[in-house]
């Protein structure tokens, strides 16, 4: 398995594989977001890019 630091500097296990999962259940996220507000994929695609910016920028909470 390889291994990967996060931004706190500690070690955790990584499957690279799981990122085909990931992407795929993003990609649904944006196809019932679109749905459900009767919007295209790309502006979907933005407001999850906007809320994702606003995740990272959150200070550590320990």
């Amino acid at each position: 398995m390889a291994r990967s630091e996060d931004e706190a500097g500690t070690e955790r296990g990584f499957e690279p594989l799981s990122m085909i999962d990931m992407w795929q259940d993003l990609h649904q996220l944006i196809d019932n977001w679109s749905t459900k507000y009767k919007t295209t994929p790309d502006i979907a695609a933005t407001a999850l890019r906007e809320f994702a910016e606003t995740l990272s920028n959150q200070p550590p909470t320990n």
